[in-house]
């Protein structure tokens, strides 16, 4: 297998990698102390926010997909509709630290570094493919 130097899917890897790291960075910075999206799976049994705590390991798990797509795609083994499924997958990466800071009153105020990570990964994945489906984006380096 031959990797070949496409710059679209060399940026999908960014963004997938990105999307992985801002899981364990700080979602909510609170009088200098971090929780992390890790932080709000892990302990999410103390708290009373049921399935939102499940939010950043779906975030984990779409940003590992979207970076299996890229490595794929760079392998030369090409995936119908790829471009589409990435956009699906940062909306929803997009979607996911929201439903869990959705559990805090006045969450917009504390927002820490990985909650912000995982917005622009999430946009990375859903503008990126739309600017190479209308060719504005080069694929080829």
């Amino acid at each position: 297998m031959e990797f070949k130097m496409n710059l679209f899917w060399l940026l999908m890897l960014v963004a997938g990698i990105l999307a992985i790291a801002g899981v364990f960075l700080d979602w909510l910075s609170l009088w200098g102390n971090g929780v992390t999206g890790w932080d709000f799976f892990s302990d999410g049994t103390e708290y009373d926010g049921g399935f939102r705590y499940y939010m950043p390991v779906v975030s984990l798990v779409l940003g590992v997909l979207v970076l299996i797509l890229a490595l794929l795609e760079l392998m030369d083994i090409s995936v119908p509709i790829s471009k589409i499924i990435v956009i699906v997958l940062g909306i929803l990466v997009i979607i996911m630290p929201f439903i869990t800071m959705s559990e805090f009153d006045g969450f917009m105020d504390y927002l820490g570094t990985g909650f912000w990570v995982e917005v622009v990964a999430g946009a990375l994945m859903v503008v990126l493919p739309i600017l190479s489906i209308m060719e504005i984006l080069p694929d080829e380096l």
